[in-house]
C-alpha cells in the first residue's frame, strides 16, 4: 500500500512539475516584458520600423510609412506598441504612431473626433474589448482542461499498474503457498508408506 501511495504522489508531481517547468520555459521565451490587450486602428505619424520584439536591438521585420494605418493588439509599459500584419505580430514605438485618421471631404485628413466618429469607435473598441476578454477566458478554461484531463489518465494509469502489480504478488504469493502445500502432502504420503512397511514388518 505504501508503495503504491509513494507511485501514485510520485506521478503527480512528475505532471505539476512538468507543467511548471513548461510555463517557465515560456515566460522566458516571450522575454521580460508584459502586454495589455488593445484592439484598435491608429495612423502612422512619421516612417518606422516594426521590431521582432519591443526593442531596437531585435531584428527589424517591416517598415511603415506616415500615413499607413495598423491595427494596434496590445501596450507594453515600456512605451511600445504590439501591432498584428499579414498574420504576424511585431512592435513599433508609441511615439509613431496617432489616432486613426481618415479623410472627410472638405476638411481634409482628420482624426475622428474631429469627423464625428469618435463615439462610434469608443464603442466598437468596448465591444472588441470585451470579445477579446471572453476569447482569452475560454483559451484559459481549455487549457485548465486539458491539464485536468492529463492528470486523470495518469492516475487511471497508476491505478492499474498498481492494480497490475498487486494481481502478480497475489499470484506469485498463491503458488508459492501451493508449492509448500504438494511437499506438504508428499511428505505425509512417505511418512504413510513407511509407517505401513514398518507395520508389515
Amino acid at each position: 500500500m505504501k508503495k503504491m501511495k509513494f507511485l501514485v504522489m510520485f506521478l503527480l508531481m512528475s505532471v505539476f512539475l512538468g507543467r511548471a517547468s513548461l510555463d517557465v520555459r515560456a515566460q522566458e521565451d516571450s522575454g521580460d516584458f508584459s502586454v495589455t490587450e488593445l484592439n484598435q486602428v491608429m495612423t502612422i505619424a512619421q516612417d518606422c520600423s516594426v521590431y521582432e520584439s519591443p526593442s531596437e536591438d531585435s531584428a527589424v521585420v517591416r517598415d511603415y510609412t506616415a500615413g499607413s494605418s495598423v491595427w494596434v493588439t496590445g501596450e507594453t509599459q515600456n512605451g511600445w506598441y504590439r501591432i498584428s500584419y499579414q498574420e504576424s505580430e511585431g512592435y513599433i514605438l508609441k511615439d509613431s504612431t496617432t489616432g486613426l485618421m481618415i479623410e472627410v471631404e472638405g476638411k481634409g485628413i482628420v482624426d475622428l473626433e474631429d469627423a464625428g466618429l469618435a463615439e462610434e469607435m469608443a464603442a466598437l473598441e468596448a465591444e472588441n474589448k470585451a470579445f477579446i476578454e471572453n476569447v482569452e477566458r475560454q483559451r484559459a478554461e481549455l487549457k485548465r482542461s486539458r491539464i485536468w484531463m492529463v492528470v486523470i489518465v495518469v492516475l487511471i494509469v497508476a491505478i492499474f499498474a498498481v492494480g497490475i502489480v498487486s494481481t502478480i504478488k497475489q499470484v506469485k504469493k498463491e503458488e508459492g503457498q501451493g508449492d509448500s502445500g504438494t511437499k506438504k502432502k508428499q511428505k505425509d504420503r512417505e511418512i504413510e508408506m513407511i509407517d505401513l512397511d514398518s507395520e508389515e514388518e
